[in-house]
């Protein structure tokens, strides 16, 4: 009888492992990242690089690191999106129609082109009151906005809707 409960144990853990792994592999959101390089291949720091789309509720924001690079990691999946790379001194480029997939990542390398307005942009190349390793993004929510959200109005599914939240200092009340 020992044995057949010891076997029932090992046959319930074993199972409970096997659902756990197998969720952790389901991904329910897809990505964009890439890399924006100037036309000597050269990589553009502190690039602004925007994106929006129709299953995002604000638009993000990120500054490519030292080497060109950009990741907006967790998009809910969808059509539509657009991204807005900008560089003072630079044209701006405006890709549109990105669909993004569960589980996929798409990656672009982006070509940036010298203004041709002939103006010469001159910025710092350390301005200490910028930080570019922190994003932040808030979003407050109006009664308009959780009137007409199409989904329950369970706090926490709203805020799971939030790409990338964070839940800090919520009080009940």
């Amino acid at each position: 009888m020992l044995k057949d409960l010891k076997k029932i144990q090992i046959a319930t853990m074993l199972i409970f492992i096997s659902t756990v792994f197998l969720n952790a592999q389901v991904k329910s959101t897809g990505s964009i990242s890439g890399k924006v390089i100037d036309t000597e291949a050269k990589a553009l720091a502190n690039v602004s690089v925007t994106i929006k789309g129709p299953a995002l509720l604000v638009q993000l924001f990120v500054a490519t690191e030292q080497d060109g690079t950009f990741w907006f990691p967790q998009l809910p999946p969808g059509k539509g999106y657009t991204l807005n790379i900008e560089l003072p001194g630079y044209k701006t480029d405006i890709r549109k129609g990105f669909d993004i997939k569960a589980g996929k990542n798409i990656f672009l390398t982006i070509t940036m082109e010298t203004s041709s307005t002939g103006e010469k942009v001159i910025s710092p190349a350390h301005n200490p009151s910028v930080n570019l390793r922190t994003s932040k993004t808030s979003l407050n929510f109006s009664k308009d906005l959780i009137r007409n959200i199409p989904m329950s109005r369970d706090l926490h599914e709203i805020i799971r809707s939030v790409v990338s939240h964070c839940i800090s200092n919520i009080t009940p009340g």
